[in-house]
């Protein structure tokens, strides 16, 4: 799974994998995330969740938004709406995408505490 943002996205520094920049101008913005099951259908995925902190491999606290399902000819994908007026600005916010098809015990998530950081800095933010 790979957000998409609903607005040209401009980087940090113009480095792919860095924090994209929210502009302080945004009250909300929208994040698509495509998700695939070996065996669910994805519309019928049970957890489809964001998780939002300022701290890269720790998400029991910060914020979190439920995704809709949205399924129209040509495109299915989980759509988050973030709205902005509670994140804090001019800091680096970390993303972490939970899903779960009903057979298994444990959410997945994306990323994950080991992987290493540039997959973290790419699905992070700055609201500026």
């Amino acid at each position: 799974a790979y957000p998409t943002v609903s607005y040209d996205t401009v980087r940090l520094d113009d480095v792919y994998y860095n924090p994209f920049i929210v502009p302080a101008s945004k009250s909300v913005f929208y994040i698509a995330v495509k998700v695939t099951d070996d065996s669910t259908a994805e519309g019928a995925l049970q957890v489809n969740k964001l998780k939002i902190s300022t701290n890269a491999d720790n998400f029991s606290t910060g914020w979190q938004f439920t995704a809709n399902y949205v399924n129209v000819p040509g495109l299915a994908i989980w759509l988050l709406t973030i709205p902005t007026a509670n994140l804090p600005a001019n800091d680096t916010l970390y993303m972490r995408y939970y899903v779960n098809d009903g057979n298994h015990a444990n959410n997945t998530e994306f990323p994950r505490n080991d992987m290493i950081y540039p997959y973290k800095t790419f699905w992070s933010f700055i609201r500026q």
